[in-house]
């Protein structure tokens, strides 16, 4: 493959740069994406003190409650462990309730509050303000073939089956 650099002239880039590359800038989009400052100002903006686990928790919870705990550990594909400590933090703000499972009494079902809902949407929000001022200088052409790539990148990471372990029960 041969691009033009910003002097005009014709540089070849194998597959592993460009990997390279893509490893690179998912690196940052993480670290920012994840860093503390950038959290708290959505966080802020929102006016929704919540860690992303947790507003992903009850993001999964609002779209597909009533749900058990394990659904939703599913859903988000990460050990239940994980979720049972966000959802004490979700349900001892009032953000989610648990009742019993009508089907198996020995089971709960977790719903989302009103409360939780209008936080979630408030959170959403206020995370694609911030999206839309990163990328503001971005043209909307630019936004639409980044979309589908980085669904279908999204997807293969979620989909390979090297990946599938990290998310089994814990024994």
């Amino acid at each position: 493959m041969s691009i033009c650099n910003d002097n005009g002239y014709t540089v070849r880039v194998d597959r592993s740069d460009n990997l390279r590359a893509v490893t690179e800038s998912l690196t940052t989009v993480a670290k920012v994406q994840y860093n503390r400052r950038a959290r708290r100002q959505i966080e802020n903006r929102a006016g929704v003190p919540l860690a992303p686990i947790a507003i992903e928790t009850l993001g999964a919870i609002r779209s597909h409650g009533p749900i058990r705990y394990g659904a939703v550990a599913r859903r988000l594909r990460t050990q239940a462990s994980r979720i049972s400590k966000e959802v004490r933090v979700l349900v001892n703000e009032g953000y989610v309730c648990e009742s019993p499972d009508p089907n198996d009494r020995r089971a709960v079902l977790l719903e989302a509050t009103d409360k939780g809902a209008d936080a979630l949407m408030r959170y959403v929000n206020a995370a694609q303000e911030t999206l839309e001022e990163v990328l503001a200088d971005w043209t909307d052409r630019d936004i639409e073939i980044l979309v589908p790539l980085l669904g279908r990148l999204a997807d293969r990471f979620a989909q390979n089956p090297n990946h599938e372990q990290l998310f089994e029960k814990e024994r």
